[in-house]
């Protein structure tokens, strides 16, 4: 039973890490998420009571939609403690840009998203 947890947790690792090098999102980001209060940068899992709230995003294993804005998953890194660290290409509002992105999962299944231009891409493996 012990071989078999951990050959089942070998393989999610690897999974997620294959997936990291393939510049995609993992799987269990995919879906609606609504910011948990207003300017948050913490979501929970389904669509918004309100369908016009702006903070709203939808993401699959290629990047991410939200209001009048969309970006792609150029790269990503896998960190320490089960984070990703994403380079996007976005697009909105007729201008584009490149950004830097952490996203991880809390214990709860709440998503953290940290976005910004200042964050150092390979730093902190």
């Amino acid at each position: 039973m012990m071989r078999t947890l951990i050959l089942l947790a070998a393989v999610m690792l690897l999974t997620w890490a294959a997936q990291a090098a393939a510049g995609k999102l993992p799987a269990k980001f995919a879906g609606h998420w609504c910011p948990t209060s207003a300017r948050s940068s913490t979501f929970t899992r389904g669509r918004c009571p309100d369908p016009y709230n702006d903070g709203q995003l939808v993401l699959d294993a290629n990047g991410f939609e939200g209001h009048e804005e969309g970006c792609k998953v150029r790269g990503s890194i896998l960190r320490k403690g089960g984070s990703y660290q994403m380079k996007l290409d976005c697009g909105g509002e007729g201008t584009t840009w490149t950004e830097n992105t952490r996203m991880s999962m809390d214990n709860n299944g709440r998503l953290k998203v940290i976005r910004g231009r200042s964050l150092n891409w390979q730093a902190e493996r």
